[in-house]
């Protein structure tokens, strides 16, 4: 089993595939997406009217991570895990912002096609957690904020997988 695994993990992309040129150039973009965010998110929020800490703080927060995300002592992949973390909390915000609209759901569908440009499955693995596991708990603890269907409420969990899936 061990050596299945084994074989498995050294088949998936790592990242290196992409000399150190072309990666700066796909994260400098990922990063610009993210800073757009950085403002975007607070400015939806006040136009949705959501209380100013909410969406402030979520704007604040992204800029955390976008300045985290360009650390270089962390090494790229972390880079490109702590940039896909953004982009996805940025995802995260939007949706409960709107209330759950459905719109805002595909924000994420998005976002993950962005961080494939990062060619590398650790940045993709953080984002499909991101989804199952915020979606799936917020869903549960708040469900009226992420799905805006019936059925989105009475069953977060199968919702989450789905758009895990």
């Amino acid at each position: 089993m061990h050596a299945m695994f084994s074989t498995l993990l050294a088949a998936l992309p790592k990242g290196d595939a992409l000399d150190e040129p072309a990666w700066a150039v796909r994260h400098r973009g990922i990063l610009y997406i993210l800073w757009l965010h950085v403002l975007g998110v607070p400015l939806y929020g006040a136009y949705m009217g959501a209380g100013p800490g909410f969406y402030l703080g979520g704007g604040a927060l992204l800029g955390a991570i976008a300045i985290t995300a360009r650390l270089p002592a962390v090494g790229r992949r972390t880079q490109s895990a702590i940039a896909t973390y953004g982009l996805v909390t940025a995802s995260a915000l939007l949706v409960h912002l709107s209330g759950g609209r459905i719109e805002l759901h595909f924000h994420f569908f998005v976002m993950m096609s962005v961080i494939v440009l990062y060619q590398d499955w650790l940045p993709f693995l953080v984002g499909l957690q991101f989804i199952v596991i915020e979606h799936g708990l917020i869903g549960t603890l708040m469900p009226s904020t992420v799905y805006v269907h019936g059925e989105g409420q009475t069953h977060p969990w199968t919702w989450a997988l789905i758009h895990g899936s």
